[in-house]
């Protein structure tokens, strides 16, 4: 049986002697084991969500920093692949911006196909990130 009281923080030392004289009274058999603030028994509550949540927080960035050298990794290869037809567009006279766009739209085409369905999937699912 847990039994919590409301004490102010100065008061909370003085309330333990009195609440065990208050228990001898009523019961003198009713043992009265351990007298702890509220802060102290949540504590250890606390620390296992906050370890959790800190190992979660470090897969995410270790799965975000994997996917950007992935996703540097890909574009660098695309470059790569297209080095000749890059010069020839540079050659004709295409702007070094049309160039990037050309490239970049190849880029953002995936791109948007990947964010549409990892934003829209988890309430498709019926995971809610509402509550966290």
């Amino acid at each position: 049986m847990v039994l919590m009281t409301r004490a102010s923080a100065d008061a909370a030392a003085l309330a333990a002697p009195a609440l065990r004289e208050q228990f001898r009274q009523l019961d003198p058999d009713l043992p009265l084991l351990d007298i702890q603030p509220l802060d102290w028994l949540l504590s250890g509550t606390r620390f296992a969500n906050q370890v959790f949540a800190t190992l979660f927080g470090i897969a995410a960035a270790l799965g975000l920093l994997l996917a950007a050298v992935g996703l540097y990794a890909l574009v660098t290869y695309d470059v790569g692949q297209r080095t000749r037809e890059i010069g020839i567009r540079l050659a004709l006279g295409a702007h070094p911006r049309q160039v990037v766009w050309v490239l970049g739209r190849r880029m953002l085409t995936p791109l948007a196909w990947g964010l549409t369905i990892g934003l829209g999937a988890p309430g498709v699912w019926g995971v809610s990130s509402e509550g966290c």
